[in-house]
């Protein structure tokens, strides 16, 4: 395995740029870091501050005992009181919280000694633990933007997951919003080899790279809905969606509508043709304005509305 001493934040912004900052929000196991990267035909790392000592050891402890002490409050399991399954609540933790679908309310599950363990967790439970992150790294990345200026502001996938940290984001009026994926690091490092490994195969410390406009751009998002997502698979909602039900992971039109998505008027709507349509839970009739991270429930499968661009 070959370690390249460069930082992911160089890496996942070599992309077309249409600001001239560009913004690195990133987490590691200890602390919380922001990189102020400047482009033109290239990109260069101009500084890198700490957001937070907050990092991601202290996150998913507070969360393992938040998740712990729901199950005492509702079961009186205490995951905690073994080993074993004390274990077994961090070694799934970091995956939960990266692929929680339901924002406002999610399941957490143990299965030890043959025993399945379910509660349910709510994003406000989950906020307890990082809440009172979010206005620093606000405030940091508000005081990193030029006055007068709009700067692109990518989160790195680490923070996948996080409760309420997109809506904070959004609270930032000057910084366009984009997410890098799990494989951003890898294909830039692909795309760049000629720059950051010499011919006798040693790698330098780079803090600067070109500008590739064949690497792909994280996708920014908009202030509303444009997509249904089901797993990975993502469906555009365009003038309008007609939404049969979910098979076998992915949204079909075939038949007759459940419900119907489009867009009007700069508002993503939601019409139900029949019953048993949910929105975040509660049961939605007519017609119905949504927001982004909204939850739809039919038929037992669920989709979540998401913004790419």
């Amino acid at each position: 395995v070959v370690a390249l001493s460069m930082t992911a934040a160089t890496l996942v912004s070599t992309t077309p740029a249409t600001t001239p900052t560009v913004l690195h929000l990133d987490i590691f196991l200890h602390r919380i870091t922001l990189n102020v990267l400047k482009t033109d035909t290239s990109l260069r790392r101009q500084n890198t501050v700490t957001v937070s000592e907050t990092g991601l050891f202290t996150l998913l402890d507070r969360w393992a005992n938040i998740i712990a002490a729901q199950f005492i409050q509702t079961s009186r399991y205490d995951p905690m009181h073994q080993a074993t399954s004390e274990q077994e609540l961090f070694d799934a933790l970091p995956a939960w919280i990266a692929e929680r679908v339901d924002a406002r309310s999610s399941t957490f599950s143990l299965d030890t000694g043959g025993t399945k363990h379910e509660v349910a967790v709510s994003q406000e439970q989950l906020l307890q633990a990082c809440s009172a992150i979010y206005p620093q790294i606000v405030q940091l990345i508000r005081d990193n933007i030029p006055a007068g200026e709009t700067a692109t502001l990518i989160v790195s996938d680490r923070f996948r997951g996080f409760p309420g940290l997109t809506d904070s984001l959004h609270l930032i009026a000057n910084a366009d919003l984009a997410f890098g994926t799990e494989d951003s690091v890898a294909a830039a490092v692909s795309e760049n080899e000629s720059h950051i490994v010499s011919a006798d195969g040693s790698v330098s410390h780079t803090t600067s790279l070109p500008v590739s406009a064949s690497v792909q751009a994280p996708a920014k998002t908009s202030s509303r809905p444009t997509h249904a997502l089901v797993g990975h698979s993502a469906r555009a909602i365009g003038g309008a969606l007609k939404i049969s039900g979910i098979v076998d992971g992915n949204i079909t039109s075939e038949g007759a509508p459940v419900c119907t998505l489009f867009e009007r008027g700069g508002e993503t709507l939601l019409d139900v043709h029949n019953g048993g349509v949910t929105v975040n839970g509660a049961p939605a009739s007519g017609t119905t304005s949504l927001s982004l991270g909204d939850v739809i429930s039919l038929g037992g499968e669920s989709l979540t509305l998401i913004s790419v661009s």
